[in-house]
């Protein structure tokens, strides 16, 4: 592709706006618009940006080579979609979509437009779980815990919006296939725990909540040496956005493919609705005793 690369936001919200700032501050890409459910955010972010608010999807689609989706999760199916149509090359904040459905129709529809389509899980650029992955790769048992304050994006299940961080990671370095999906009984719908097994041998242990008092990313490794920790959030103070943006523009340029694929995001939707209905299992068991 030669010249500036042509991308549009769609969702302008809190972290569509650092998407949309990022890009706009790109050497190699121009910032095509923003689109939002709210018309009123939209013009306040495209006039702070410099760039156009529109008024439909489809009319910023039409100029556009690459769309970033930063909608709430429940509209990433739909709003992905019509962008990978059109032959857009499409990132898209975690979680790829609500539903397995969606998100293999995604995958099914990049592959068929062959458009590059990526997922904004930006802790794999961690350099924190990294250093850890590297230092620990013998190791076959793993904990995690994440917490936000916040209530967040309260139109998914915590699983489907912090979880799906951590599952990704656990793939991640496992490189194996999740053969065994446990979940505790929980009374708190904000609050989920996991234990997953993997074919290599591996075993993550993974814990996230909403309205924490506090925010908490960590990860622990177990090894013959004992226990290592990494602290994610040290990890991310200077920023994990512009390398989830390098990723993509360098696919889309056909200069590498260092970002998390559609696939990969297909797999930690996959296995965040297995936790889903573990816990559910788990929790009629409890009620039914």
């Amino acid at each position: 592709m030669i010249g500036r690369l042509r991308v549009g936001v769609v969702g302008v919200g809190r972290l569509g706006f650092h998407h949309a700032r990022l890009v706009a501050a790109r050497g190699d890409a121009v910032l095509a618009g923003v689109v939002d459910a709210d018309d009123c955010r939209a013009r306040h972010v495209a006039g702070e940006l410099g760039t156009r608010a529109f008024e439909s999807l489809e009319a910023l689609l039409d100029r556009c080579d690459a769309a970033i989706i930063a909608a709430p999760a429940t509209a990433h199916g739909r709003l992905a979609l019509a962008a990978l149509d059109r032959g857009v090359h499409v990132l898209v904040e975690k979680p790829l979509a609500a539903s397995v459905g969606e998100a293999e129709a995604l995958v099914a529809a990049a592959a068929w437009a062959r458009a590059v389509l990526h997922v904004g899980h930006c802790e794999r650029f961690n350099p924190q779980f990294r250093a850890l992955a590297a230092r620990c790769r013998a190791a076959r048992r793993f904990a995690a815990v994440r917490l936000s304050p916040r209530l967040g994006a309260a139109d998914v299940s915590a699983a489907l919006d912090l979880l799906v961080h951590d599952i990704d990671l656990a793939c991640a370095l496992s490189g194996g296939r999740v053969e065994e999906v446990r979940a505790r009984e929980s009374t708190r719908p904000d609050r989920v725990r996991t234990r997953l097994t993997f074919s290599t041998g591996q075993v993550v242990e993974l814990v996230a909540a909403r309205g924490a008092r506090r925010a908490v990313r960590r990860w622990r490794a177990y090894d013959s040496a004992g226990a290592h920790d990494a602290d994610l959030l040290a990890g991310a103070g200077g920023g994990l956005l512009p390398a989830v943006h390098e990723a993509f523009v360098s696919a889309i340029r056909r200069r590498s493919d260092g970002g998390v694929g559609g696939r990969a995001g297909l797999e930690a939707v996959r296995i965040a609705h297995r936790v889903m209905e573990a816990a559910r299992l788990a929790r009629d068991g409890a009620l039914a005793a």
